[in-house]
């Protein structure tokens, strides 16, 4: 799975640039600030129609501007389509993606590319706030998982359901609601441990390549209404649901589901939240990262696309050194971000692209135009 062009219009500081992609690995660089993670972001948004920085679609467009698109052209087992998604704060629809010319609906586009984030921010999910740590469950189960999107959804929709009852504190009809939350909620949680006990041997093996310490990483799954994990969960979470009818009555939120669940890193069988240290928490989300791919590769048969943003400026030179002598196995396209293209060791198959205010200064390409759209060839810039 390969980007074989992106451009991008009015995309943050980006006006108007073209480019095609190295297949293998591709180190944007330049000063802060020039647009080096809107490249990223772009890249992301065409994979999940989603920006990992922002939900509001107007900080994605150019100021001055009420339209942006991004569009590529992406290859995968020997098919190519074309990829676009605009957004427009002018109009109902905000968010249109296509495929081929054609407006799909986000289920029906998504799936298309698999991208693996990983950005700095990564390095919060051992001590940030359980949300984090759902994202990144949840982030990874679509991945290789397009039906996950639409069972979350019916989670989300039932459970505003119910907490909009809830706020009415008209109890009548809290029981139809209590039962469809179980069974959703069920379906996302039997999905989430899965991920996590097949993703459990990679991370601890990963951690000890990385480390060399004999320390044991692991983690755990917590839920407040699962005592007995081989048991019905939905019957389980159905009581827990019935048991908090008053508290979240008058709190007008729903207290127990996968919303409010969470995993806990361990190091050696102690919390690693408390007790690892910063060089450890790095090891340990690095790990976390390096297995996610691992699983990824490993059960899907293909590689995912990478993109690593500034992760150099967080871990320190062994453990750069130990992520790209990784990346160096998995044969991904990598998009990574830097300000210094020398502290990037990939060592081959590798070109460095220079961004400068918003421009991509790549070499000119010659065959650019059948990558980009008939009648905006002329104003590509490359």
């Amino acid at each position: 799975m390969r980007f074989l062009s992106l451009r991008c219009f009015h995309f943050r500081n980006i006006a108007d640039s073209s480019f095609v992609p190295h297949e293998r690995c591709n180190v944007f660089f330049g000063e802060n600030g020039q647009g080096k993670t809107n490249l990223l972001e772009a890249f992301y948004l065409l994979s999940t129609l989603r920006s990992f920085r922002t939900h509001r679609n107007e900080e994605c467009i150019e100021l001055g501007f009420s339209q942006s698109r991004v569009s590529a052209q992406i290859e995968h087992q020997g098919v190519s389509h074309q990829l676009e998604v605009t957004l427009d704060v002018d109009k109902t629809m905000s968010k249109v993606g296509k495929v081929d010319g054609k407006v799909q609906k986000s289920v029906d586009y998504l799936g298309r590319v698999h991208a693996i984030l990983f950005v700095p921010e990564d390095l919060r999910l051992l001590r940030g706030a359980p949300m984090l740590r759902r994202k990144f469950l949840d982030r990874a189960i679509f991945n290789g998982c397009a039906s996950y999107l639409i069972e979350a959804q019916i989670y989300e929709r039932v459970l505003k359901q119910r907490n909009a009852l809830l706020r009415s504190r008209d109890a009548e009809m809290l029981s139809v609601y209590d039962q469809q939350l179980a069974e959703a909620g069920a379906v996302l949680y039997r999905r989430r441990t899965m991920y996590l006990q097949e993703l459990l041997p990679r991370f601890s093996a990963s951690f000890e390549r990385i480390s060399q310490t004999g320390a044991v990483a692991t983690f755990l799954y917590h839920s407040r209404y699962v005592t007995e994990p081989n048991a019905n969960i939905c019957d389980q979470l159905l009581s827990r649901l019935t048991r908090d009818h008053k508290r979240d009555i008058e709190t007008g939120y729903t207290h127990s589901g996968p919303h409010s669940d969470d995993f806990e890193f361990f190091l050696g069988g102690k919390p690693a939240a408390t007790f690892a240290s910063q060089g450890q928490t790095r090891a340990l989300i690095l790990a976390l990262k390096i297995a996610e791919i691992q699983h990824f590769y490993e059960t899907q048969s293909f590689a995912p696309v990478l993109l690593l943003d500034d992760v150099g400026s967080e871990l320190d030179a062994q453990r750069t050194e130990q992520l790209f002598l990784f990346l160096q196995e998995i044969p991904s396209q990598i998009f990574i971000t830097t300000t210094d293209q020398n502290q990037i060791p990939f060592k081959i198959e590798r070109e460095n692209i220079p961004i400068v205010s918003g421009r991509i200064e790549a070499k000119a390409i010659e065959d650019l135009s059948r990558f980009v759209d008939e009648g905006d060839t002329k104003s590509a810039k490359v």
